[in-house]
Parts: structure tokens; C-alpha cells; sequence
């Protein structure tokens, strides 16, 4: 008896827990299979469903409320029938509800309602977050027929860190009117806004959407409404991307969406402006600018007027320099003139620096302010103007150096040129010959002159700068006389402590070379450095330095360099032998030279020269002085990628310069073994640039079915040798080696990138100013985890995505890849890369294989490659 009691107490308990249990049917389609389908009640028995590895159709019997954290344990649609509704809530400080996809898909469809109030510090409904943050793949919520309303009292996101799809008859409204970040499109995710689909920005502090990946608007509607904070309806980060495919981009005036540096636009010609110029391309990179480009945007909040989005401004139409110098006891004033683009009148405000704390100068308005009589030495003042209408402040400052009645602010080698002094400067560092400064046509005689040059040189003889014009002098002109030479001789060039001078000469303005006489500079850092410098000498100018990553021999900063007359021997350990923002070359003879100590791809120049019609000359170029060829067509390759240049007048009509003297100066040697080999692993610039027979230099391509394309991109420097005898063309081609071609192709300045943001680039290799480079442009955005993976191999659909991504970064016109016929392995191609694949197959830029297979996951060939880059540049008709 006490047997049967127990017996049937086990099935009474049984037969309860059955009863909580989701009730589960099976449905499908006629050619579909059976899928599951659970019904629930409850939070207990929605998060069972949720949790549960078998995908199923989960529908609401009634309105629920989630409390609780749930993680999806594999696809599920989520079924809420009209009338009822989803409450994703928080109850307690342990009782968080939320929805973790787990890299799953989520449908949500039924023609109920989700709603998403978080008080919480994490203010998810529905996310990916755990996934993102571990670098896990990614899930997806797609809603159809339903209403998702986010009205959180927390920021941060209802839903975020997850791809978001707005299918036909769905609607999110944001609704929170004290919390920002309502929607969080991280790296590499989508909110896509397909026919039928509507998203509302109507309530939001600071901004409603934070996008960092894609919002594509396909067919769909995308409507912004005004707030009273910051309002910034979307928030565009770094790399984002904010796409009109078709359908509506809507707002109410005073609607807004900002944009940061590096965001893509793209099919939103005609609907921003940025200070009165509309875009009418269709792909527009945001760029950091201060003026307005004629066809681009630039950083900031754009603001619905009505017709655009605009974003308005004040244009600076003129204003004092920055540095300025003035006499102690004179009266200097300072200026900025400035319209606003949206004709508001722009008001002033003037401040000084104490301390280097800004303190509000009273009653200074006007676009004016006279500089009062203040003391010797230097001070710092700023301007900032605003205008109504205009949400960003302008803000122009102004160094100015007081100096003692009679100085000129000059020094040389370390003594103040004054009126007392300047026709017999001495002292200082100033061991012999004479100097001499005559101020009314601002030029400074050198005659056999040294500075800083000493026998025995100790720590005490070191000098920042031989001649600094640290002054208001706009053109400092200098005369040679005889042999002057600033700096000792160094022992060894890549050894600091053998140098006795930094710079060489250095002014922030103008500075003017010329005379009969001879000039000799051994620096540490920069031989001759100004804004605009012109060398127009009768005699020779030799500058040896150590160099750095943004030093140079010759350095025009932000202007012109220009060499009308003279021989020029530049050596530089380190950087580049010849820089500016431009060079023209109309006579004289240089040699230039970098070792690239660093490995930083800083050649003899940093960009191409320009040469004057009348000039005539010849060009040898090369690894070194050894290996130099003359050049007959040379390209940019040939000055930016070419460690020894160089040029002579070419007087004879034809033969080949010796290239055997050194003009007097030792600077073609280094206490380095050149032999030595090169790592077979690290692609090197083109021994020599003359368009030789490529299996005549590299021992591994006479009969490889790649020769032509292979001679094709090492004539033009964008992919060489792993060693000097080798192309090894079926290895692999890495990421930095990839990079590093297309960089050398956009012809960049490789100084432009010093600071890298990548945990496994080091910028001293040859591949590090390049991945930044492709960073900042948008062509790559590393493999996760703010990696790059420069060592590993390069797959042929991320061939695909970076070849397209680069063209966008150099404006270059690809045609839509719509039409483009498919290949047999269509489903091996991750969805990433369809549309780049498609734009390749439509170019015959990249194609399959004799099977129709594109075999997308294949590590591309250095062979490979090369074919590909071919058709590319002959596509492009660079």
C-alpha cells in the first residue's frame, strides 16, 4: 500500500511539471521541413524556448514581461500576435531583462509589440554585446510586422552591438527622451532599412543612434526628429557609413546627423551641404578639413534647413600670421576677419594666456585687439567667434615673441643678432670666420664661417639650432662666402652623439640660399628647415645628418622647395634627402640619398618634382650609388621609392654621367656593410628603376606564366623582389606586403604616418606608415581585436573588398557589380565580400576559375596579384 502511495505521488509530480512545461507542435510547409513550434505563457517558459539549441517558432500565448537575462541558444523566431506584447524590463538591480543573440539569428514578426524600458547602467534589450566585445561572430535580429518601441530611462542602447534588420511593416520608435545611444551599430554591423521598413528618431538626448558600421537605407524610411540636447539624431563614428540605396531620408527642421572623419556617404548627393556647397557625388569619404571641400563634407553636425542637411560655418576670409614678432614698447594689432555661411553676423571674443590658462580679455569684441606693452618674451592670445545658427566656434590663435628694442629675433650659434652686433656676430658657438646681418634687405652674410665646430666636442658644445630666424623676418636671405660649415664631422653618421647641432637653420617663413661660396651642415635632426625655401647658389651645399621620421636635409614645411641653381649632396640616415608640399627643380646638379635606417619608406624625396621647360637633364636612380641607372622615363616611383637619386644637367646631348665624384663631400658614405642580404620576407624597392628585362634582375620569373604582369608593377616600384635575386611569385602575398603596393601606388607620404593604432603593426617596418595609411582611408579595418595581421595571407575575397575599398579612398569610378553573373561556389563567398566580388567579376579586374569557381577563401598568389593589380591600374588607366 505505502508502495502504491508513493507510486502515485511520483506521477502527480510528474504530471505537474508537464503542466509548466511550453507547449510544443511541429509545423511546416508542404516542401518544407517540420519545425517546431513552442508556445508559451511566461518568462519561464519564453526564456526555456529561447535557451534551447533546437530552432523553433516561439509565439506569445499573451503578454509577457522579461526580467531576466536570457542567451539564445540557436536561431528562433519569435512570434507575437497582434495585441500582445513584449516588455523587456528591469525589476531589481539583479533583475536585468535582456535578450543575448549569441551570434544567432532572432526573427521577431506576428503584428504585436516589443517594448524595451531599461533603467539599468545596461540599458540592452536585445544585443550581441558579449559576442562584439569577445570578437565572436556577430547574430542578427530581423523584425517583420512589428513594433519595436525603445523608451529606456538608461543609456547605452535597447538594441546594440548586433545586425539589425527592418523588414516590411516593422516600425522602431525611439522614444527615450533622457538617454542617448538608443540603437549601437558597432564595427562591421548593419542596420538595413528594406521596403516597408520604418525607423523613428523621435525622443533622444545627445544622439538616438551610434553608428560605427552601416546604416543602409533600402527601401525604407529613416525619419529624425529635433531634441533639445546636443541633438544628434545619428551619430556617425570613425569608419561608418550612412547609405541611401533607395527609399527616405527624412526630418523635421532642426533634425541633425553628424558625421565624423573617415564616414562614407554615399547615394546622398543633393542632400547635404557643408557651408554652402552641396555634394554631387554619390560616394563622399568625410574628411577632417577645416574648409569646406568643392564636392566633400567635412567633420561635424549637419542640421535639416528644410532642404539639406547643412552643416554651417564661419569661413576665416583673412587674419594676422600665427607667429608674430614686435619690438618691446610698439603697438602691434591683431586681426580676423570672418564671414558666417548662413550671413549671421559673427561676433568676437578675445583672450589671453596666463599660465596657460585662457582669460577672457573684457570688453574685446571687435574683430581687432591691439596687443598692449608687454614685456620681453613670449605670449599667446586667441580669438574665438561665433555666430547664431552656427554650432561650432572658430577659434584662431596667435604666438607672439616681444623682443628688446634693437633685436631682430635671429640667433647664430646661440647669439641674439642686435643692432649693436650684426655686422660682427660672434661669440657663442661661433668659432671663426665672419658673420654678419644687415636688416634692411634681411640677409645674413656667411663667410667661411663655422658654427658648433670643434676638435673635442663635449655635451656643454651641443646646440639646438645653429641659425635660428625664430622672428618675425619673412624672407631670411643667406649669403656664402668661401667654406662655411655648421656642426662637427661625425665619426660615424648613425651615431647621435658624434653631432653637435640639431637643426641646421630653421625659420617658420622663408628662407633664400645663395652667394659663390660653399656651405657644409652636419645635423642630427634637419639640415635647413622653413616653410618656403629656395636654393639658388653659385657654389656647393652638403648637408650629412641622422635624420628622423619627420626630419629631412632639405625641409620645406607646408610650402615650396625650390632649387634654381647649385650642388646639392644630401645624405640622411633616416629620412627623406629633399621635402616639401612642393619641389620644382629648374637648373643645378643634387644628389639625394636615404639609407632608411627605420625601415620607414623614406626615399630621396617625398613627392615628385616638378622640372622647368627649359631644363635639361638626367636622372639616375637606385638602391644605392653601386647600383644606380640612368633612367630614361621616370616615374613617381622613381623619386618616392628610390633610396639614391640623382639629377645633372645634361649638357652633352646624350652619354651617361660617371656618377663617381662626390662633389668634395663624403656624404655617399656609411659605416654600413650594403652587401648584406636583403630578408627574403620583406618586399625591397627595385635596385634599379630603368626598365630592364625583370627575369634579367630576379632569377625565379623567366618562364612563370605572370612575366608580363610581373614586369609590369615592378617598372612602376609598386610590388619588387622578397630579396634582390627573387620574386617568389606562388608564395603567398601577406596583408603588408598587399598594403604596401597599394600605398606605393597612391604615391603617399609615408611621413604622414608616424603614430599607429594597430596592437601588431610596428611603424618602423615597411609595411607600418602603410597600415595606417589604409586604416585612416578606409581600405582595411583590421582582422578584430585591433589587429591587422600584417604576416598573414591575403584571401581573394579580401582581395576583392580592399581593391574596391581603395579605389572609394582615391575617388576612382567602379561601376555597381548588379548584373554580374554568378559563380559556382557563390555560397563559399562570406557575405562581406558579394558586392566586391561582383564589381571585380563586372571589370574582369578578378575572375574564376576554368570551373566558374571563384574560390574566395584561397590565400592569393604574389603572381596572382601582380596579374590583378595589372588589370586594375589598365581599368583605371593610371
Amino acid at each position: 500500500m505505502k508502495q502504491a502511495r508513493k507510486r502515485i505521488s511520483l506521477i502527480l509530480a510528474i504530471c505537474m511539471l508537464i503542466s509548466m512545461m511550453p507547449v510544443t507542435a511541429y509545423a511546416g510547409g508542404e516542401d518544407s521541413e517540420e519545425l517546431p513550434v513552442v508556445n508559451v505563457s511566461n518568462e519561464w517558459e519564453l526564456i526555456n524556448a529561447l535557451q534551447s539549441t533546437t530552432p523553433s517558432a516561439i509565439t506569445l500565448n499573451g503578454s509577457i514581461e522579461l526580467k531576466s537575462k536570457v542567451t539564445m541558444g540557436e536561431d528562433h523566431t519569435l512570434v507575437i500576435p497582434e495585441g500582445d506584447k513584449l516588455d523587456i524590463i528591469d525589476a531589481g538591480h539583479h533583475d536585468i531583462g535582456e535578450i543575448e543573440v549569441n551570434g544567432n539569428t532572432l526573427n521577431i514578426n506576428g503584428g504585436g509589440t516589443v517594448n524595451i524600458k531599461k533603467s539599468d547602467l545596461d540599458g540592452d534589450g536585445i544585443s550581441d554585446s558579449s559576442n562584439y566585445f569577445d570578437d565572436e561572430p556577430i547574430g542578427t535580429l530581423v523584425l517583420e510586422n512589428i513594433t519595436v518601441n525603445i523608451d529606456n530611462t538608461s543609456n547605452y542602447g535597447g538594441l546594440s552591438y548586433i545586425n539589425v534588420t527592418v523588414d516590411s511593416d516593422a516600425v522602431i520608435n525611439l522614444k527615450s527622451e533622457n538617454t542617448e545611444s538608443q540603437i549601437h551599430i558597432g564595427y562591421g554591423q548593419t542596420l538595413s532599412i528594406n521596403s516597408g521598413g520604418t525607423v523613428n528618431i523621435n525622443n533622444f538626448y545627445y544622439y538616438g543612434i551610434y553608428n560605427y558600421g552601416t546604416i543602409l537605407i533600402n527601401g525604407g524610411e529613416l525619419n529624425i526628429n529635433e531634441d533639445s540636447g546636443d541633438n544628434e539624431g545619428i551619430h556617425n563614428g570613425y569608419e561608418g557609413k550612412l547609405e541611401l540605396r533607395s527609399g527616405t531620408l527624412k526630418a523635421e527642421n532642426g533634425g541633425s546627423i553628424y558625421l565624423d572623419e573617415g564616414v562614407i556617404v554615399k547615394g546622398m548627393q543633393g542632400k547635404f551641404s557643408d557651408r554652402g556647397k552641396v555634394i554631387k557625388s554619390e560616394y563622399v569619404t568625410v574628411e577632417w578639413h577645416e574648409d569646406a571641400p568643392e564636392d566633400g563634407l567635412t567633420r561635424g553636425v549637419y542640421v535639416w534647413n528644410g532642404t539639406v542637411f547643412s552643416k554651417e560655418g564661419i569661413n576665416i576670409t583673412d587674419k594676422s600670421p600665427y607667429y608674430i614678432t614686435i619690438t618691446e614698447g610698439s603697438d602691434y594689432k591683431l586681426f580676423v576677419e570672418a564671414v558666417a555661411t548662413n550671413s549671421s553676423d559673427v561676433k568676437y571674443q578675445w583672450y589671453r594666456y596666463e599660465n596657460y590658462n585662457a582669460v577672457i580679455i573684457a570688453d574685446e569684441t571687435d574683430n581687432t585687439y591691439t596687443i598692449p606693452d608687454l614685456p620681453a618674451g613670449d605670449h599667446k592670445f586667441r580669438c574665438d567667434l561665433s555666430a547664431d545658427g552656427v554650432l561650432y566656434t572658430e577659434n584662431e590663435y596667435f604666438d607672439v615673441r616681444v623682443i628688446p628694442e634693437g633685436y631682430y629675433g635671429l640667433t647664430v650659434g646661440g647669439v641674439e643678432v642686435t643692432e649693436s652686433n650684426r655686422n660682427d656676430i660672434t661669440g657663442g658657438k661661433i668659432i671663426s670666420g665672419k658673420v654678419g646681418y644687415n636688416p634692411e634687405n634681411n640677409t645674413l652674410t656667411l663667410d667661411d664661417a663655422k658654427i658648433a665646430v670643434f676638435d673635442n666636442p663635449t655635451y656643454e658644445d651641443y646646440i639646438g639650432t645653429a641659425i635660428d630666424m625664430y622672428g618675425g623676418i619673412e624672407n631670411l636671405t643667406i649669403e656664402l662666402k668661401g667654406s662655411s660649415q655648421i656642426g662637427n664631422k661625425p665619426a660615424d653618421q648613425g651615431e647621435y652623439i658624434d653631432y653637435t647641432v640639431h637643426y641646421g637653420i630653421f625659420s617658420y617663413n622663408k628662407i633664400t640660399v645663395q652667394g659663390s661660396g660653399s656651405l657644409t651642415i652636419y645635423d642630427e635632426a634637419q639640415g635647413i628647415s622653413a616653410k618656403d625655401i629656395t636654393i639658388d647658389t653659385k657654389g656647393t651645399i652638403t648637408i650629412i645628418e641622422h635624420g628622423g621620421d619627420s626630419a629631412c636635409c632639405l625641409k620645406a614645411d607646408g610650402g615650396t622647395l625650390e632649387i634654381k641653381n647649385g650642388t646639392l649632396n644630401l645624405s640622411s640616415l633616416v629620412s627623406n634627402g629633399l621635402y616639401g608640399d612642393k619641389i620644382k627643380i629648374s637648373g643645378g646638379t643634387i644628389t639625394a640619398e636615404s639609407f632608411d635606417e627605420w625601415d620607414v619608406g623614406l626615399y630621396a624625396f617625398n613627392t615628385t618634382p616638378t622640372f622647368a621647360s627649359g631644363y635639361k637633364y638626367k636622372i639616375y636612380a637606385g638602391e644605392d650609388k653601386a647600383s644606380a641607372k640612368e633612367v630614361t622615363n621616370p616615374t613617381a616611383v622613381t623619386f618616392t621609392t628610390s633610396k639614391y637619386v640623382k639629377i645633372v644637367p645634361d649638357t652633352s646631348g646624350g652619354g651617361k654621367d660617371d656618377d663617381d665624384d662626390n662633389d668634395g663631400s663624403s656624404g655617399g658614405s656609411k659605416d654600413k656593410d650594403t652587401s648584406a642580404p636583403v630578408t627574403p620576407t620583406v618586399p625591397t624597392p627595385p635596385a634599379e628603376t630603368a626598365k630592364k628585362p625583370v627575369e634579367q634582375i630576379l632569377n625565379d620569373v623567366g618562364t612563370h606564366w605572370a612575366l608580363n604582369s610581373i614586369q609590369f608593377v615592378y617598372d612602376r616600384g609598386i610590388m619588387t623582389g622578397t630579396s634582390s635575386e627573387q620574386f617568389s611569385p606562388d608564395a603567398r602575398m601577406s596583408r603588408g606586403m598587399l598594403i604596401t603596393a597599394l600605398g606605393r601606388l597612391a604615391g603617399i607620404n609615408a611621413l604622414d604616418f608616424t603614430s599607429g593604432s594597430f596592437n601588431d603593426v610596428d611603424m618602423s617596418s615597411y609595411y607600418g606608415p602603410y597600415a595606417e595609411w589604409s586604416l585612416r582611408s578606409n581600405i582595411t579595418r583590421g582582422t578584430g581585436s585591433n589587429s591587422f595581421s600584417p604576416d598573414s595571407p591575403v584571401t581573394r575575397e579580401e582581395l576583392a573588398v580592399i581593391l574596391v575599398n581603395f579605389a572609394s579612398a582615391m575617388r576612382y569610378y567602379l561601376p555597381s557589380g548588379e548584373g554580374a553573373q554568378s559563380f559556382a561556389d557563390n555560397s563559399n563567398i562570406s557575405p562581406w565580400a558579394i558586392e566586391a566580388i561582383e564589381i571585380m567579376r563586372n571589370t574582369s579586374i578578378m575572375q574564376g576559375d576554368p570551373g566558374n569557381n571563384f574560390n574566395p577563401k584561397a590565400p592569393a598568389t604574389r603572381a596572382e596579384i601582380a596579374a590583378v593589380l595589372q588589370r586594375f591600374i589598365e581599368y583605371m588607366g593610371l
